[in-house]
């Protein structure tokens, strides 16, 4: 199967794969040169193999080049726009016949959609209008799945575009092989314990939804909600994570110093200080919740806040939290969003 687009294969040509400086531990699984005896593999191994021979050969093919179309008609005064691809050389794709590529955050909106040779004036004839009556709904509640995606990529929930390419350019840089960057709101270390704490300061509650869905949503309490509003928006916006980034890395360049930040800082706090004393502060007190006793409508209340035992996970090196589950107290482990399994029962 892999005959044909063979002839396009250049062993000189190097893909952006071909990095030496981004391999921390090893390089990309790519087939031996040991013939290989494929009817002694599973299904499932065959489907591998071929497909780890498919990418390393997809290394050395042409580049996948194709005409991007944009299309505005004039229907009776009113204007509609569509958009797709003319293909003009398969190269690397001549290895994946039929695939519909799509780009990671591409909805099934016709961007990829071949069009016929078309030219600015053309007329067309109008065949047929479909009106479709649709309403919009709101977005779901955060569960920690998507709340973990949202902090990584929070360039999505910024208006200011400066700052939105800032954490942009934060996700590139982890992507092109820079394992220190984080991307994002906190680091792989960190994200997983902010939604503790929130419960545990009762500035958040999960809350079991309606219907079949079973993982539960992350809410703000009455008394979250009311901080966010006494508080500047400065400090209640993602955005200052975006300039401390980038301040960080004008000190790295050099074109910093480290001084000058921690001076910057000391009168950035003094001022926010001051604005949040000016103002009159209602904060409602929610104690965190003594058990985990559903309120009806859906709701299974707050949970109860997990207690440290003071002792580390003997797999993971976490901290040991006493935790209330399904059928009462448990000791697990604080690494559990990060793989850990260990449990302990509490003893009676």
């Amino acid at each position: 199967q892999f005959v044909a687009p063979l002839q396009e294969i250049d062993l000189t040509r190097k893909s952006r794969a071909w990095n030496t400086s981004k391999t921390p531990v090893h390089h990309a699984i790519i087939p031996t040169t040991r013939r290989a005896n494929i009817s002694a593999l599973s299904r499932i191994e065959q489907d591998l193999y071929e497909e780890i021979c498919r990418r390393y050969l997809a290394q050395f093919m042409p580049l996948h080049r194709y005409r991007q179309v944009e299309v505005v008609v004039e229907v009776s005064g009113q204007r509609f726009g569509t958009s797709g691809t003319t293909p003009l050389l398969l190269g690397w794709k001549a290895l994946y016949p039929g695939m519909k590529t799509k780009k990671k955050g591409e909805d099934d909106s016709g961007e990829n959609d071949v069009l016929p040779p078309m030219a600015v004036g053309d007329a067309a004839l109008c065949e047929g209008l479909d009106i479709t009556a649709k309403k919009t709904t709101p977005p779901d509640h955060f569960t920690d799945a998507t709340l973990l995606d949202a902090m990584i990529n929070v360039h999505k929930y910024v208006t200011d575009e400066r700052i939105k390419a800032i954490f942009k350019q934060m996700i590139d840089d982890r992507k092109s092989g820079e394992e220190e960057a984080a991307g994002g709101l906190g680091t792989p270390a960190t994200r997983h314990t902010f939604v503790p704490k929130l419960v545990d300061l009762a500035q958040v509650e999960f809350v079991k939804p309606k219907g079949k869905q079973k993982e539960e949503f992350i809410i703000s309490t009455q008394a979250g909600r009311a901080l966010i509003q006494a508080l500047p928006a400065e400090i209640a916006k993602p955005d200052m994570t975006a300039l401390w980034e980038t301040a960080m890395r004008e000190i790295e360049a050099g074109r910093s110093t480290i001084d000058r930040f921690e001076a910057m800082q000391r009168s950035w706090i003094t001022k926010v200080i001051a604005e949040i004393r000016s103002k009159p502060l209602n904060i409602p007190y929610t104690a965190p919740a003594k058990a985990g006793v559903g309120k009806g409508n859906g709701s299974s209340g707050p949970r109860v806040a997990p207690e440290p035992v003071g002792r580390a996970c003997p797999q993971c090196g976490s901290q040991l939290m006493k935790r209330m589950g399904g059928n009462g107290p448990f000791i697990g482990c604080e690494g559990f969003r990060s793989g850990c399994k260990y449990t302990e029962q509490v003893a009676a």
